[in-house]
C-alpha cells in the first residue's frame, strides 16, 4: 500500500477544498429566489389538478359500478 505524503504549507490559505461547490448553489438560489418558489407553486398545482382528475375518475367508476349492479338487479326482478 502506498502512502501519499503531501507538504504542509506554512501560511494557511485556501485548500481547494471545495467552498464554491457549496457558494455557487446558494448564490443561485438566493438570485432566483421568486422564479423557484413560483415553480414550485405551479408544480404544486399541477400535481393538485392531476389528483382531482383522478379522483373524478375513480368516483364515476365506482359510481357506474354500483349504477350497473343495481340496474342488474332491476331486471332480474321484473323477470
Amino acid at each position: 500500500m502506498a502512502l501519499i505524503i503531501q507538504e504542509v504549507a506554512d501560511e494557511p490559505g485556501c485548500a481547494g477544498c471545495g467552498c464554491f461547490a457549496v457558494i455557487v448553489p446558494i448564490i443561485i438560489v438566493y438570485l432566483f429566489r421568486e422564479s423557484i418558489i413560483s415553480g414550485i407553486i405551479s408544480l404544486l398545482s399541477g400535481l393538485l389538478t392531476i389528483a382531482l382528475w383522478l379522483l373524478g375518475i375513480i368516483a364515476v367508476a365506482v359510481l357506474g359500478f354500483y349504477l350497473v349492479k343495481y340496474l342488474i338487479e332491476i331486471i332480474k326482478n321484473r323477470e
